[in-house]
């Protein structure tokens, strides 16, 4: 009986913990300029730091304490400590709390995927339930536009749950390994329709909104997915002939998908127009020279909109037509590093490569299941992958991108638990 009441009052705590981001995800409101961005990252801190302290199991995670939580942690103690270095220290708290939340729930999602084996099975079902709504708000949209309209900009009025048509893109991608895992999972038709369902319209609206680097981080993915199949579950003597099948097959893929857009569209789709590069190229040009100029500890968090300006807005057109100013480098490791030094830059290297470590040596125990080294290998492809994405922007600046990569990594790093 006690036992029985003991997991139950388990189940509740981690359903409490995955609503409060699932909440956190589509939360806003219009009554900030920005309405996703500030209300979420507030909703979660405020959520979190209510949760830590009410519910004890949140407090007892000294299983969780190891050399990457270590190395997240003093990430966050960095962000804070670069009020003393700072050009404007006003503006390092609320990077500071972005970086503290993310590895709250970091830290949290390991303690729950060690302790709590349905762990996986409830973000599966709130993720897919987020997917759910944003398909449905975004095709929504997409009815009320003509996608047939002369406009190459028409696409940006879909927005969804998010507040930029790239950032759906980018949430959708990050959210597709868990209704692809849900789908693996599904023990009825009906389950199975569903997650088969998601699957199927997200990847539909990722190329109808024609986000580029979304586009090639999911034949990233792809590719990632079968050569870690490859390695890791393939017999040796037939290696080199799958590998070259699969490789083959991801060129003749990109070259069929994009035939069409490059032959039609090179001069004016929003998927081929290279204003949007060159302005990132000279972005990351002055980045650099930041990074140069203020090597060890950067410039403090929040302060490179403040020190860019600096090192001159000749060439990017938005800021000399638009009066448009940039908050980050469309580069999140240029922006790490920029903010937080070589210190910080190496510190979230550390905790990026460093989850990966127990999923791969999951792939090599002979005594897991296929099915299990399946989804492992889901999770590795798309996390990898997302790092295109990182390359080419800032999801880390978004609440519900960091929420949900997190949890990604946290998977990643507890899947060597007994429970996976």
């Amino acid at each position: 009986m006690d036992s029985n009441n003991f997991v139950s009052s388990k189940d509740k705590r981690v359903i409490t913990f995955v609503i409060i981001l699932f909440l956190c995800s589509l939360f806003y409101t219009s009554v900030l300029l920005d309405y996703t961005l500030t209300a979420r990252f507030t909703l979660l801190t405020f959520s979190l730091s209510v949760f830590v302290i009410f519910i004890k199991d949140a407090r007892d995670t000294k299983s969780s304490i190891n050399a990457i939580t270590l190395c997240y942690f003093f990430l966050g103690l960095l962000s804070f400590m670069s009020y003393f270095w700072a050009y404007n220290n006003a503006e390092i708290w609320f990077t500071a709390a972005k970086i503290v939340s993310s590895f709250s729930v970091f830290g949290l999602s390991v303690y729950y995927f060690n302790k709590e084996s349905l762990t996986l099975n409830y973000f599966i079902r709130y993720a897919g339930l987020i997917v759910f709504i944003t398909l449905l708000l975004a095709f929504i949209q997409l009815n009320e536009i003509s996608l047939f309209q002369d406009n190459q900009n028409i696409l940006y009025y879909i927005t969804s749950i998010n507040s930029h048509k790239n950032l759906v893109s980018s949430f959708i991608f990050i959210l597709l390994p868990f209704i692809i895992i849900g789908n693996i999972r599904s023990e009825n038709r009906k389950k199975h329709f569903y997650y088969s369902s998601l699957v199927i319209l997200s990847v539909i609206l990722l190329f109808i909104l024609k986000t580029r680097c979304v586009w090639i981080a999911f034949f990233v993915m792809l590719f990632l997915f079968f050569s870690i199949y490859i390695l890791f579950l393939v017999k040796r003597k037939t290696f080199l002939r799958l590998f070259f099948i699969v490789f083959i097959l991801c060129i003749c893929s990109l070259l069929l998908l994009f035939y069409h857009t490059i032959a039609t569209q090179f001069h004016s789709s929003t998927v081929t127009n290279a204003d949007s590069l060159i302005e990132r190229l000279l972005l990351w040009k002055n980045s650099v020279k930041m990074i140069f100029e203020h090597f060890w500890l950067g410039v403090g968090g929040g302060n490179w909109q403040i020190v860019f300006p600096k090192y001159s807005l000749k060439g990017i057109w938005r800021c000399d037509e638009m009066n448009v100013t940039f908050q980050r480098p469309h580069n999140d490791f240029l922006w790490v590093w920029c903010e937080f030094g070589v210190l910080g830059f190496l510190l979230k290297l550390i905790v990026s490569i460093g989850v990966l470590f127990p999923a791969f040596n999951l792939l090599k125990d002979p005594l897991r299941s296929s099915k299990s080294k399946y989804e492992v290998m889901v999770f590795i492809s798309f996390y990898l992958a997302h790092f295109i994405i990182l390359f080419f922007d800032f999801p880390s600046e978004r609440a519900e991108h960091t929420i949900w990569i997190s949890v990604i990594m946290a998977y990643l790093f507890s899947c060597t638990s007994g429970y996976y």
